[in-house]
């Protein structure tokens, strides 16, 4: 029996947005969304032609909206399943052309439509590990031959079972909150950092894995890793030095590009 989630005092960061903008403000997360928009950039520069973003579980749209202005962009998809989310989404994009953003499952929307660049910033890890393959296909379902795909995701130590992972997500989330402590960050992210963590161990909401798992999953899928950039830590180390955080570019193994 899954174990309930303690109340929070600030509410339910999974369901409210600025809750959601509120944690994603610790080093590691800013590192994320800074580089994953500079690959994002390396690889409109490859394109010639304008270019149309698909953001897979969108979120509140963070990584698009530091991009603007983006001339290169033609053409801007966000899809959630979170009403919140793509509320907050609207209002931050009012007035950017191009946009639409929808509210459905990313597991399995059909957009009838494919992107250039597909991004997944902190998406793999908030689906079920047992949708995690219909997941990542459908990403490719909608993605150009010649497309590319930019993961943000945070990556546990390595764990075997399922008591190893509880340890692991511990460990990772000692660190992000030992981390905003020392920076004297809001007590605030540091009660929702707990949040997130119990959400992790418990395996509702967040489902992290580690490196091997994540290379494994995307190999199986038929995506190919073309570059990939630990942003964080920067500060310490922990024990498995392949935890941290990632952004990591891929395209369809069959791409000729």
């Amino acid at each position: 029996m899954k174990r309930k989630i303690h109340a929070n005092a600030l509410g339910d960061y999974a369901k409210d947005a600025r809750l959601f903008q509120k944690v994603e403000t610790v080093p590691g997360e800013q590192a994320l969304y800074e580089t994953a928009k500079n690959e994002i950039r390396v690889e409109l520069s490859r394109l010639s032609r304008p270019a149309t973003l698909i953001d897979f579980c969108c979120g509140t749209c963070e990584i698009f909206a530091r991009m603007l202005p983006e001339p290169r962009v033609a053409r801007f998809i966000g899809v959630d399943n979170e009403p919140s989310y793509i509320e907050y989404a609207k209002n931050r994009l009012v007035g950017v052309a191009g946009v639409n953003l929808v509210l459905a499952d990313a597991v399995d929307c059909n957009l009838n439509d494919s992107g250039d660049i597909l991004i997944a910033s902190s998406a793999y890890h908030h689906v079920e590990d047992r949708r995690k393959m219909p997941f990542l296909r459908n990403m490719m379902r909608h993605m150009k031959p010649d497309g590319r795909l930019v993961f943000a995701e945070n990556i546990l130590p390595g764990y075997r079972d399922d008591a190893e992972h509880a340890r692991s997500a511990k460990l990772f989330y000692g660190k992000r909150i030992e981390e905003a402590r020392q920076l004297g960050m809001d007590e605030d992210v540091i009660s929702l950092l707990h949040q997130v963590m119990e959400y992790e161990v418990s395996r509702q909401y967040e489902w992290k894995v580690d490196l091997p798992h994540f290379v494994r999953d995307l190999d199986t899928a038929g995506l190919q890793i073309l570059r990939k950039t630990r942003v964080w830590p920067t500060n310490f180390e922990f024990e498995d030095s392949l935890a941290g955080d990632y952004v990591v570019v891929a395209k369809i193994v069959s791409s000729s590009s």
